[in-house]
């Protein structure tokens, strides 16, 4: 009898073990969170004036270089030079250092390495908290940027430093987004 509630237990512990961490990977893979293109004044004008030409690009850098971040959702106008990413960070983040208090922003700012040229957020766009992830739908303007442009994301880390991630390889070229009449609709 004893046996069997024994191995009721582990049975059961292991069990549950096995669903923390697959919901764990879940939550951790979702990158779904302001993850679609906003349609900003910007990128409204660039569509009713006729020349709505919206790029994107994989992000093949799963973090960024000492993981405190991900980047995904890039979208970027070469009409109205606007860039738009998602970033999202972990809350364990603010335990890292003492110069950073709980709930703090931090700043970003894109590279293109190709050129040489930086460009700070011109806005946060949307901001969202699920579980232990912060998210920012970050807005860039005046970019410049092709096919042949290498671009990196970099985070600064009060007390840590920066943490950068290349959200475009130099090799690698943008895709043109196809523009649904819904995102047209949402314009006008």
């Amino acid at each position: 009898m004893v046996k069997k509630i024994v191995k009721r237990v582990l049975v059961f512990i292991i069990f549950a073990i096995c669903a923390l961490l697959i919901w764990r990977v879940i939550v951790l893979s979702d990158k779904s969170k302001l993850s679609t293109l906003e349609i900003t004044d910007s990128i409204s004008q660039t569509i009713k004036s006729g020349e709505a030409k919206v790029l994107t690009s994989d992000i093949y850098q799963e973090l960024s270089a000492s993981g405190y971040f991900c980047a995904y959702g890039l979208y970027y106008d070469p009409v109205s030079k606007e860039l738009q990413i998602t970033v999202r960070w972990n809350d364990s983040i603010y335990k890292k250092s003492s110069s950073i208090s709980d709930g703090a922003e931090f700043d970003f700012f894109i590279s293109n390495e190709t050129s040489g040229n930086k460009y700070e957020v011109f806005s946060i766009l949307k901001s969202d908290k699920n579980l232990m992830y912060n998210y920012r739908k970050l807005i860039f303007t005046g970019v410049e940027a092709e096919d042949s442009s290498q671009i990196s994301l970099t985070m600064k880390i009060p007390g840590i430093g920066e943490d950068s991630q290349t959200l475009k390889y130099d090799d690698q070229p943008f895709s043109e987004m196809m523009l649904n009449d819904s995102m047209l609709k949402s314009s006008k």
